[in-house]
């Protein structure tokens, strides 16, 4: 575990930034009480960090960095409160933190961090709230999963399956009488409210992207999608984990726990997985969409591992163990260091998203010649890319994202509530992953003419594929 957060800190520090971190470093720059894509709070989360260090690298990934630890220690806290054992829940903190998913992307900007995070602090405090029955714990729960859905919408889930799991028992039914739960739901509503608000003042755009993002037809080829998302979900947390946490999720596996408790950690498991399943059939699922399931997926699958090692103890189980958990260690590193694919054999034909965070600095030096052409201009003119995540790494480059905006013609993002009508383009920014893809002398722009190309950049990514980098200026331009 302690060699896992080792590689995991390194990471975070070595990797260059990837597009949509540097989007949500954006948003810190226009503080909101929302935004089009997500909820704010891998925003607010990063803000105090850039505000107080710079817009740095460091800054916008060290939160996300203590947030492990905090969930590590909530994870431990809240296998104490299901297992009333140690060695289950070092087992759970175990497999937590050795689930690819999370050593490969937990220290990268994202809502997933803090979705984790706070999906593992609502699953300690709801526990503690069956034990203890106190209104205050209830509160605390209902602060915390109001909290989660301020990450990402899929926090919904959460005390979806907290509600079910008490309405489906007595003990359940008999609290839903007194007046915490509720006091959690009046808590989780408010702390919501931010979002809500933003989304009345904006046509309720974000509510209806997400749904249309996650909800479609259903697709020609169901069965396809429905294989994709499996596999998916056998990748981002390796197949024999997935697998094991699945058994122990189901009804029939009744270990001496409480039995509110139980069926809670097991719908929290498969609510999300069943959900996004079925969604699956619709139009590709995410992988990372499940993310919130695992937290008490690796409460149920510790309980069962530390009682499986204790039950019939030999060394052969202890090295099979820990086989099976530094596997993911090893293939997750392997990945992410590009350097160490080489060594392996491992060139994959497609590259990957981790590709696209090297060689910024070359990007960056080449935007700021094409922008001192234009001399005290420079200063004040905007910068157009294809997408927003092009904008976005180019507004971490140039240190603000005021003066960057994107395609009209491009999908619809945050940029299109900040752009203005006064806004003067003087440089417009293309990427090309492809060696087939076109690369026009010209480009044709939606409402702003003919545009013609300056320079064409030509990155070597890492793994042995190349991006190319155009940087296009306006036919009426002139350049003084």
């Amino acid at each position: 575990m302690a060699l896992a957060l080792l590689t995991h800190v390194v990471s975070a520090f070595h990797i260059g930034p990837l597009a949509d971190e540097a989007y949500y470093w954006t948003w810190t720059q226009h503080l909101q009480l929302s935004y089009f894509d997500h909820p704010p709070m891998v925003a607010w989360m990063m803000w105090p960090f850039t505000a107080l260090l710079g817009d740095t690298l460091f800054a916008i990934r060290l939160p996300m960095v203590l947030a492990w630890f905090i969930t590590a220690a909530f994870i431990y806290l809240a296998a104490m409160r299901f297992s009333r054992n140690h060695m289950a829940a070092l087992s759970s903190l175990l497999i937590w933190s050795s689930l690819p998913i999370i050593m490969g992307g937990f220290h990268v900007a994202t809502p997933d961090t803090p979705l984790v995070m706070l999906t593992a602090i609502s699953f300690y405090f709801y526990l503690r709230s069956l034990d203890t029955g106190r209104d205050s714990d209830w509160m605390l729960t209902g602060f915390a999963a109001g909290c989660a859905l301020l990450a990402k919408y899929t926090a919904i889930l959460i005390p979806g399956a907290l509600f079910l799991a008490l309405l489906l028992t007595r003990r359940g039914r008999g609290l839903l009488a007194t007046s915490g739960p509720w006091l959690a739901v009046l808590i989780m509503l408010l702390v919501f409210m931010p979002v809500v608000i933003w989304n009345a003042q904006n046509d309720w755009a974000s509510f209806l992207f997400q749904f249309k993002h996650g909800v479609k037809e259903l697709a020609p080829a169901p069965g396809e999608l429905l294989l994709a998302f499996i596999i998916g979900q056998l990748g981002i947390v390796m197949p024999w984990t997935f697998l094991a946490m699945a058994l122990t999720a189901l009804p029939i596996y009744k270990p001496g726990t409480d039995p509110l408790q139980r069926l809670s950690l097991q719908l929290g498991f498969w609510i999300p997985i069943l959900v996004f399943g079925i969604a699956g059939l619709t139009s590709p699922s995410g992988a990372n969409w499940t993310l919130s399931a695992f937290v008490p997926g690796s409460l149920l699958l510790g309980h069962w591992l530390a009682n499986w090692l204790v039950k019939k103890a030999g060394r052969w189980r202890a090295a099979v163990t820990m086989v099976l958990f530094l596997l993911p260690l090893l293939l997750v590193n392997i990945v992410r260091f590009p350097g160490w694919m080489e060594k392996a054999g491992f060139n994959p034909a497609q590259r990957t998203q981790l590709t696209h965070s090297y060689g910024w600095e070359k990007v960056g030096r080449q935007l700021q010649r094409e922008l001192s052409t234009y001399g005290a201009r420079a200063q004040t003119c905007t910068v157009l890319a294809m997408n927003y995540q092009l904008a976005s790494q180019i507004a971490l480059l140039l240190g603000d994202s005021h003066r960057v905006s994107t395609d009209p013609a491009s999908r619809i993002s945050q940029y299109d509530y900040w752009r203005r009508d006064d806004m003067d383009y003087c440089l417009y920014v293309e990427q090309y992953d492809r060696p087939d893809q076109t690369r026009p002398q010209t480009k044709q722009i939606k409402g702003l003419g003919e545009w013609y190309r300056s320079y064409l950049l030509q990155i070597d990514n890492p793994d042995n594929t190349v991006r190319w980098f155009a940087f296009f200026t306006p036919a009426e331009f002139s350049k003084n």
